[in-house]
């Protein structure tokens, strides 16, 4: 059994068709999540779906670009002087014509050339179809689903984490509150229900189990987020994102309010409410465009539980013995499928006094005495 590794790019579930009508080359781009200088020296894996038989021809598309069919990278840099710097990778993915597979490649990510103080401020992955089938051809040439991840191997496609998220804000849940003060931080919850006037905000706390919580507002407005635990209320406030922001939250918390709002704290009419929603006149009445995103469980009915398992059975020796041991990861005291463990991140191994992980992936095998245990990394 195989572990999915998390996908690096988000919103990828896209696939295009070219065939000897089509008359325009096809671009995608995607941003890569976790970039920081902490990946410098990673290796990373890029794959992607295509599908190409046939003669072909070029399209339309700028000189350096003609004839491409697959993708790769752009890294960015930007040195301590304010200097910044592009380096390109994986270019040979450009050229997969005549296959019908995943296509992948591997390279470690490196500081450009005479710039050891350069910084990682960005990966962009581009995918690219500027050829078509010619005029002889009639196959259909698909191109889609990329995925970039940590490591030397091309896992199954996945989604990111957060192309799923755990809550979809639904009509439902929401009301709007009665008075025209504003509520401050520290607040209690029904103190803070009472207080907002014409805003759109949550009419029970939601239940929560995680470490961090991502909001996503489609809309121009900013949002509130009210953490509850017993009788501790934090109160977070912060300008609207055009991407998702990761919040941290303290450990005990176990519930959530949310409220939204415009900035400069003016009352919000019906008409700009279905705006947030995202849902039209009967406020999110479809699905909303605002979404909210749980992961890493810490405890509780959702907890994630590391079941070690191995045919032969578990022998404690100071001799030289070959062991295979699987790792089974169970979360609400479900097993996770391969598929499921690859949306929360990848099972790492570790020997007890080395930094490093020892392993990756479902399964460890020892050759030698070690004492070992495995992790579920986002």
């Amino acid at each position: 059994m195989k572990i999915v590794n998390k996908n690096l790019l988000r919103n990828t579930a896209k696939c295009y068709s070219l065939t000897k009508s089509t008359t325009s080359p096809v671009y995608a781009n995607f941003n890569m999540q976790d970039v920081s200088d902490e990946i410098i020296g990673k290796t990373i894996t890029l794959s992607v779906y295509v599908k190409s038989s046939g003669g072909s021809e070029a399209l339309p598309s700028s000189s350096d670009m003609v004839g491409r069919f697959g993708m790769h990278t752009t890294e960015f840099w930007e040195d301590t002087d304010g200097t910044k710097s592009t380096t390109y990778q994986s270019t040979a993915l450009l050229s997969s014509w005549g296959k019908d597979e995943r296509v992948k490649a591997t390279y470690t990510i490196t500081r450009p050339a005479g710039k050891p103080t350069a910084g990682l401020v960005g990966v962009e992955v581009r995918m690219q179809a500027t050829c078509k089938p010619n005029s002889e051809n009639n196959a259909t040439w698909i191109i889609g689903y990329p995925k970039a991840e940590f490591g030397a191997e091309a896992t199954d496609y996945s989604v990111n984490p957060l192309d799923n998220p755990a809550y979809m804000l639904d009509e439902d849940m929401f009301e709007q509150g009665t008075a025209s003060e504003n509520a401050p931080n520290n607040s209690s919850y029904e103190g803070m229900k009472s207080n907002w006037n014409n805003r759109i905000r949550s009419k029970y706390l939601i239940p929560v189990n995680a470490e961090k919580i991502a909001v996503h507002i489609n809309q121009c407005y900013s949002y509130f987020i009210l953490e509850f635990n017993n009788e501790k209320y934090l109160g977070v406030y912060t300008g609207w994102q055009s991407e998702d922001k990761w919040h941290d939250l303290d450990p005990r918390t176990t519930q959530i309010a949310l409220i939204f709002k415009k900035d400069g704290d003016p009352t919000i009419t019906p008409s700009e409410i279905t705006q947030i929603c995202g849902g039209g006149v009967g406020c999110m009445s479809t699905k909303a465009t605002a979404s909210i995103s749980l992961t890493r469980i810490n405890d509780g009915i959702d907890a994630f539980t590391i079941v070690y398992d191995t045919p032969t059975g578990f022998e404690f020796t100071d001799t030289v013995k070959s062991i295979t041991i699987t790792a089974k990861i169970f979360k609400g005291g479900k097993e996770l499928t391969d598929s499921e463990v690859g949306r929360y991140g990848a099972i790492k191994w570790y020997q007890v006094g080395v930094a490093a992980a020892i392993a990756t992936g479902k399964t460890l095998t020892l050759t030698a005495p070690k004492e070992v245990y495995a992790t579920l990394e986002n």
